[in-house]
């Protein structure tokens, strides 16, 4: 299973599933493609297949996020166990090149009559790794791991990149400090800062992070809000993004198109935003990863797919529903008419589609080969129109848009690590998980300052809470926390902190979202209580006095 193809795994990333040889299933030749055997065995039946979920194995997760030194002891056998099979590759490559030099000069040799009819049959190529005890790391077999230990694994990353990059720069102080005789070197900053106002957040944050190196954007953030008297120690940065995305996304720019009644956003074919609008969203995006931020980003799957993979990642009509179900459900009925009724409808190598700019809505035609407006599809020519139209859509008409988003993402969160995930992970890890128990949230609340959990006016508290609406809900979760979505293992993994804050009173509840910590008065009612925490979550943007 873990040795096939070389050490890879047991099949590619991208696939939905993995195969598992059955009982007396040949063994799998190392120089064959892992996704063709898999496509193969699929088709002949053999074996197993499971969805990629299955993979994820409880004890090795538990065990890497028992303590950080655990996760820092596989992170630095992975290291090593990269370089080694980075180099066995080579040794690998050059092998091949060396057995396809040897056939092309027997084949040579025969075609001139010099051969003795005798050929050497070349050494065996070996996979990458052998056997399993040569592997250091379980990091290497990324698919045991699950979205949170591989986000972990991320943060990780990024800090000792950091680390390095700070050592980097107090050597630059102290020599500076050395050679121009000041007594003390420069003050290195171990932080990103931003200082935006409200109502011109966008700009604020685009003149600022233009001017900034890129190491700076893996650097722990720290926002301040002109005029405004909050600290960031975790709460403003979560408002930040909130704002700031709600802006791109929602706000008077054109970047992005509403699909699927209005539930996602996809690029806009037609916009007219400038490339460094674009890689400011990928920047913001990358930077709230690793700030643990959550971020309410409706994007369809396969953006994130786009976002992983290479430049031309294959995308389906599958894709394409997602953001165009009615269109997809007819192009599926034309793959599946008689061809002779293909044929009659003299559909040509071009597509339309209504385009608004500037306030106008127009219909535009769009060629998907040359000449295409006068070139009918032929009706064995139909897969082929259907993966022009489904790539023209998801990938030409926004290519320049998204190749800036995805530059200005991979500023920050580029490399190896991120090979590690699956776009429904990536997903995961920045949207959170789409379950809000708050039963789990309840469950994993802790109290203070004398209130316990059989307090009246805890019990109180929680059959208001189970009682909102799903909106008020996000609202209380917003109030506390300072963002309305869950983490990637639910609401459970929230440490929030109840304290009691003085006797009845009118007060309103507050909170230090920063730290997830609620400070309740000891309301003397519960028809009180939710009156005073429902007027207290509907009015809970900005920080201090206003």
């Amino acid at each position: 299973l873990f040795t096939a193809n070389g050490g890879r795994g047991p099949g590619s990333l991208s696939d939905d599933v993995f195969y598992v040889p059955g009982r007396g299933a040949a063994p799998m030749d190392p120089d064959e493609d892992v996704d063709q055997a898999n496509k193969a065995a699929l088709m002949a039946g053999a074996g197993k297949f499971l969805p990629w979920e299955a993979f994820y194995n409880d004890t090795v997760n538990g065990e890497i996020m028992a303590s950080p030194r655990n996760l820092e002891r596989q992170y630095s056998d992975w290291v090593r166990d990269i370089s080694e099979k980075t180099d066995r590759r080579k040794a690998q490559d050059k092998a091949m090149a060396e057995r396809k030099a040897a056939g092309e000069g027997v084949q040579a040799a025969e075609a001139k009559g010099d051969g003795d009819g005798k050929r050497e049959e070349p050494a065996a190529l070996k996979p990458v790794f052998e056997s399993l005890a040569e592997v250091r790391s379980v990091l290497s077999f990324p698919f045991v791991l699950e979205p949170a230990v591989k986000a972990q694994i991320l943060n990780l990353d990024a800090e000792l990149q950091m680390r390095h990059q700070f050592r980097q720069e107090m050597d630059i102080a102290i020599q500076t400090s050395i050679f121009s005789g000041t007594r003390e070197p420069a003050r290195v900053d171990p932080y990103m800062h931003l200082n935006v106002g409200r109502d011109t957040i966008v700009r604020d944050t685009l003149d600022q992070v233009v001017l900034m190196p890129d190491f700076f954007f893996k650097k722990a953030l720290r926002v301040q809000f002109r005029g405004e008297l909050g600290v960031d120690e975790g709460g403003v940065q979560k408002e930040f993004f909130q704002i700031i995305m709600r802006e791109l996304l929602h706000g008077n720019y054109d970047i992005f198109c509403k699909y699927g009644d209005d539930t996602l956003l996809f690029f806009n074919p037609d916009s007219m935003e400038e490339a460094p609008t674009f890689e400011l969203i990928g920047i913001l995006l990358g930077v709230a990863i690793y700030n643990g931020i959550i971020l309410d980003l409706p994007f369809p799957l396969f953006t994130y797919k786009k976002l992983l993979g290479e430049p031309e990642v294959k995308l389906t009509l599958a894709d394409l529903k997602a953001i165009k179900p009615e269109v997809a459900k007819s192009l599926e009925a034309y793959l599946a008419m008689d061809p002779t009724d293909a044929d009659a409808m003299e559909q040509t190598w071009c597509l339309t589609y209504e385009s608004f700019m500037f306030g106008e809505r127009s219909v535009r035609s769009v060629p998907l080969r040359p000449d295409g407006e006068d070139t009918v599809v032929r009706a064995e020519e139909r897969q082929a129109y259907v993966d022009a139209f489904v790539h023209w859509w998801l990938v030409d008409s926004v290519k320049p848009s998204f190749e800036a988003f995805k530059r200005g993402f991979r500023k920050v969160c580029g490399g190896r690590i991120l090979d590690f995930f699956r776009g429904e992970e990536l997903e995961l890890l920045i949207c959170g998980n789409p379950t809000l128990n708050f039963e789990d949230l309840e469950e994993a609340a802790k109290y203070a300052d004398g209130y316990t959990e059989g307090s009246a006016v805890i019990r109180n508290l929680w059959v208001v809470v189970h009682s909102l609406g799903e909106e008020q809900k996000r609202a209380f979760l917003k109030f506390v926390t300072g963002s309305d979505r869950a983490p990637i293992r639910g609401l459970g993994s929230l440490n929030i902190v109840v304290s009691k804050n003085g006797g009845d009173s009118e007060r309103l509840p507050t909170s230090h979202s920063c730290f997830n910590h609620l400070l309740l008065p000891e309301y003397r009612t519960i028809e009180k209580l939710r009156d005073r925490l429902l007027l207290a979550i509907q009015n809970a943007e900005g920080f201090g006095l206003r």
